[in-house]
């Protein structure tokens, strides 16, 4: 169970960190292929590295460090 756990708090922050780009934006199924990028200037999230994961990944890992 315990790994279950972990890996679900692992999917959760890569699936976090690969669309951190495009966050609070629709989605562009076009675009899909493009593969990963940054977010553009004035984006909430333009001041993280490619592949960082965001306050979403940070609240859920206190919660889930609580709940422990």
């Amino acid at each position: 169970m315990l790994d279950q756990f972990k890996g679900c708090l692992l999917g959760a922050a890569m699936g976090d960190a690969l669309g951190m780009a495009r966050e609070s934006t629709p989605p562009d199924f076009q675009r899909l292929h493009e593969g990963y990028r940054r977010a553009w200037r004035g984006h909430p999230n333009a001041g993280l590295k490619p592949g960082q994961f965001t306050d979403d990944t940070q609240m859920m890992l206190l919660v889930a460090g609580m709940l422990v």
